[in-house]
Parts: C-alpha cells; sequence; structure tokens
C-alpha cells in the first residue's frame, strides 16, 4: 500500500453549534484555488446538528472530530494544531469566509520567503448577512515582509486600540507553534491570539498580503455587548502587553523605554475614554477610567487630558452640563 502524501496546508475549524453558517465556510474552503490541503473540523461538543451538516458534505479532504467534552475554545484551538498535518496551519473560524485565492497567495509567500513565520492578509468585515461594513485596519493594506521585531514595535503601540492581526487572516508554519507552544491558557480568554503573534514576530519574520482574502462576520451580540468599548477590553489588552514584557523581554531591544511608551499610550487610552464616559453622564465609568490611566502610565499625572478628566469628575454631572452649556452659547456669540 502507498503512503499517503502528507498536504502542504491545514485548515483548521474549531466550531462550537455553527449550523447556521459553517456549510458556507466550508464551501469557500473546498474552493480554493489552492488544492493541496486537508481540512479538519474539531467540534466542540455542538448540541445542534452541527455534526450532521459536516459530515454530510462528501469531500476526501474533510476530517471530522469530535471531542469527547467541551474543552473552551483556546483548548479547542490548539487541538486543531496538534491535529494538522499540513506543514503550514491555517485556522479559520465557522462563520468566517475565505477569497478563492487565499491560500494560494498566502502558501506563495511562506514558499518564497523561508524566514516568514506568518503571513495575514486584508479582510472585509461584514454584518451576519455577509453585507459589507469594511476593510480591516490600515496596517494590513499593503503588501510586505518585514522584521519581526519592526512589526512587534508597530503591533505593540497601537495594542490600545486593537489587533493588528486576525486570527482567521493567517497561514503559520507549523514550525513555529512547535517551536513555540500553542496558544496560552490562562488569563488571556480573548487576545489569546494577540500574544501568538507577538510572541511569533519576536522570532520570525512577518509577511502580509494587502488584498482581503478573508470575511470576518460580525454578529449583533457582539456588537451590542459593548465589549470593543469596555474596561475589560483595555484591561486584557494591557495584560496581554504586560505578559510579553515579563516573558519575552530578553528578545526586546531597548525593552524598558517600549513599556514605557506603551504603558503611556494605555494612559492615555484610558483617559479618552473616562472624558467620553462623562460627556455621557456616566461619571462613575469615569472615575474607574481615571484609576486605570494612573496604573496604567506613571507619567498619567502630566498627560492634559488627566486634568480635564479630573476636572469634569470634579464638577460633576449638573455642574459640568452647565458649563458646556455655557461654553456653547458663547461660542455662538462670537
Amino acid at each position: 500500500m502507498m503512503n499517503q502524501v502528507k498536504p502542504k496546508v491545514s485548515v483548521c475549524m474549531p466550531v462550537y453549534n455553527g449550523r447556521a453558517f459553517i456549510a458556507e465556510s466550508i464551501a469557500s474552503v473546498l474552493a480554493q484555488t489552492y488544492e493541496n490541503f486537508e481540512l479538519l473540523v474539531i467540534d466542540n461538543c455542538s448540541t445542534d446538528d452541527t455534526g450532521a451538516i459536516v459530515r454530510g458534505i462528501k469531500d476526501p479532504r474533510i476530517k471530522y472530530f469530535r471531542n469527547d467534552q467541551n474543552i473552551g475554545p483556546i483548548r479547542n484551538t490548539n487541538r486543531c494544531l496538534e491535529l494538522a498535518n499540513g506543514e503550514y496551519i491555517n485556522i479559520i473560524h465557522h462563520d468566517d469566509i475565505m477569497l478563492p485565492d487565499n491560500l494560494e497567495l498566502k502558501v506563495g509567500v511562506l514558499e518564497n520567503n523561508p524566514e516568514v513565520g506568518f503571513v495575514h492578509s486584508n479582510l472585509f468585515m461584514t454584518d451576519v448577512d455577509g453585507n459589507l461594513l469594511y476593510q480591516w485596519n490600515e496596517d494590513s493594506r499593503r503588501d510586505y515582509v518585514e522584521d519581526g521585531l519592526v512589526v512587534f514595535h508597530r503591533y505593540m503601540n497601537r495594542m490600545q486600540l486593537g489587533a493588528l492581526v486576525f486570527i482567521g487572516a493567517v497561514m503559520a508554519r507549523r514550525a513555529c507553534y512547535e517551536h513555540l507552544g500553542g496558544y496560552r491558557l490562562d488569563l488571556l480568554p480573548h487576545t489569546y491570539d494577540n500574544e501568538m503573534w507577538l510572541r511569533m514576530a519576536l522570532y520570525y519574520k512577518v509577511g502580509c498580503v494587502g488584498k482581503p482574502l478573508v470575511t470576518w462576520r460580525q454578529h449583533p451580540v457582539s456588537q451590542s455587548s459593548g465589549w470593543g468599548t469596555s474596561i475589560a477590553w483595555l484591561e486584557e489588552h494591557f495584560l496581554t502587553i504586560q505578559i510579553i514584557f515579563r516573558e519575552y523581554q530578553n528578545r526586546i531591544p531597548d525593552w524598558k523605554t517600549l513599556k514605557k511608551n506603551v504603558e503611556e499610550s494605555f494612559g492615555k487610552e484610558a483617559l479618552e475614554r473616562g472624558i467620553n464616559a462623562c460627556g455621557r453622564d456616566d461619571f462613575e465609568l469615569g472615575k474607574k477610567y481615571f484609576g486605570l490611566a494612573e496604573k496604567y502610565s506613571k507619567n498619567a499625572f502630566f498627560m492634559k487630558d488627566y486634568w480635564r478628566l479630573a476636572l469634569r469628575l470634579a464638577l460633576g454631572s449638573k455642574t459640568a452640563r452647565l458649563y458646556w452649556s455655557m461654553k456653547r452659547k458663547i461660542a455662538g456669540l462670537l
């Protein structure tokens, strides 16, 4: 019996209760112009008919696995890495879509640049019905192969605003995952992928395809939850950078200066959020952000917004409204 040739790429799809979108997502993978891949669907004990849907799609490249128990999303993502056979690994969620040349273009970058640890791309953000909302951030709108430290610094200096890289748009070498270990299981339930890309960038070059090659579906529940504007969101992103500085400082040139600058960025973001909260008369939230600013940055005291927020908190709701009302009237007379 001939040995079966291993696929070049493992597309991994962790899923829990994905019946609404998984068939469409799988179809987008099977329609890739690059064909040397396997598609692993790892079902985290779905309670709907996800398994029946997947098993009903007849394609030899699909391999379906069902966990004995729900092990949580991060462990299930790590199980993808354990089961993957390919040299390159692309993790995509069950409700996201690959454009037809996604695998082909990213395999090309990795094949032509052996020093690149992972390649990502631009992407389309869509609503739940697939209607286009906007493209991903500016950094992903250009082709590049850059030194990992350059990308690392850029990533760190904007972490207070969110990720530079989306997990579904990443193709990484299996060897990189094996070198660095899987996604960390503690402390970072939402930003574990950010921590991984920052870690990889400290060891390898990074590639990017500026063309959107995947779509990320935003759901009404996630949008209405306010996660991206919450204190917990900012706290978890701050914890991510603290973990990186603590555990990998020996790989970061002049890490103390970078740490100070990044912490100041978080402090400024907290102050801005606090001012906006007071503008909505949510002074309790404003106080919390004020406290975070002092926690994040030793230089918060010297920032202009520190005193703007302190004044608004001191004035309180009624006085603040009177102040801004009078200011608008005066401005209208000038």
